[in-house]
């Protein structure tokens, strides 16, 4: 048996910032008073908000989403390498207390404004536009001076700029950049056979929501050992065959939302070669069961 760490890369960062004692709870009250230099090395920063994302107006950026964390979530950025470094350290600890690999999720950037993800975008464009492409396909005619309103995170539907596209790319490489960095190379450099996959989500031919979309073939799930996409409730068919050629025909598997047909979505994994995942099978549903039941007659 080998046993995989479920590692989160972002979106851990819950808690409040605001009270008279400062950032207390959450993930900011383990950062200030729970952070145990003997297990993780010495804290990257004294001030946690240094490793959050940000707006364009320079505030933490900061979603709300109930049922999922009574405070507000904040994202660890990426991009920052303070927070590169965190993620160091529980890797380290991970791999000490004995984990064969881990699965990593929540690539999230959210279009993050601080100050690594603007150079690193103007990089970015520096070295694929001359100064005349730059003018021409985005209206930047001064980059050094030039104010981004925002650096797509997502790809939006209906909305996708020359910009926006270009930004979404060098999101996509980035957060790739940040999993070579962090697991690929220096979790590797602790233990040669860490196993690694990314858990992704919405994985689709035309996606809404995938921490991958724009990646070049040749980064495409370099160094993951397996795959793993959250595909919600949608028909997961053409994204499993699709999955399973893009990976080489290495092992993958599905979050599928479907806990009505079960037997019908675990059989048409497996007969795409990925491995089922049962988390939303409810057997006590008595719809699931008729449906179990009619599709094995």
């Amino acid at each position: 048996m080998k046993v995989i760490g479920h590692f989160d890369t972002t979106y851990h960062v819950t808690g409040l910032i605001d009270g008279p004692q400062g950032p207390r709870e959450g993930f900011f009250r383990f950062y200030n008073d729970l952070w145990d230099e003997k297990e993780l090395g010495p804290k990257p920063v004294k001030d946690p908000l240094e490793l959050i994302q940000r707006n364009a107006d320079g505030s933490p950026l900061a979603i709300k989403l109930d049922g999922f964390s009574p405070w507000p979530i904040y994202h660890g950025c990426l991009n920052n390498p303070n927070w590169r470094k965190v993620l160091k350290a529980f890797v380290k600890r991970g791999i000490e207390r004995g984990v064969d690999g881990f699965v990593i999720n929540y690539f999230y950037t959210n279009g993050c404004m601080c100050q690594y993800c603007i150079r690193g975008f103007k990089d970015f464009l520096r070295q694929r536009h001359s100064p005349a492409e730059l003018r021409q396909q985005f209206g930047i005619d001064n980059l050094d001076t030039y104010k981004f309103a925002e650096i797509n995170g997502w790809y939006k539907p209906n909305q996708m700029t020359p910009l926006r596209l270009e930004s979404q790319r060098f999101s996509d490489i980035s957060r790739k950049k940040a999993f070579d960095e962090i697991f690929e190379e220096y979790g590797r450099s602790l233990k040669p056979d860490l196993i690694l996959a990314q858990w992704l989500h919405s994985y689709q031919p035309m996606p809404s929501n995938d921490e991958r979309f724009m990646l070049p073939p040749d980064l495409w799930a370099k160094g993951e050992d397996y795959l793993w996409y959250c595909v919600g409730k949608n028909e997961a068919t053409l994204q499993m065959r699709y999955m399973r050629g893009a990976g080489g025909d290495r092992p993958f598997s599905i979050c599928h939302y479907e806990n009505v047909k079960i037997r019908a979505s675990l059989a048409e994994l497996a007969a795409n070669g990925g491995a089922p995942m049962a988390r939303y099978a409810n057997f006590n549903d008595p719809a699931s069961r008729r449906e179990s039941a009619s599709s094995g007659s």
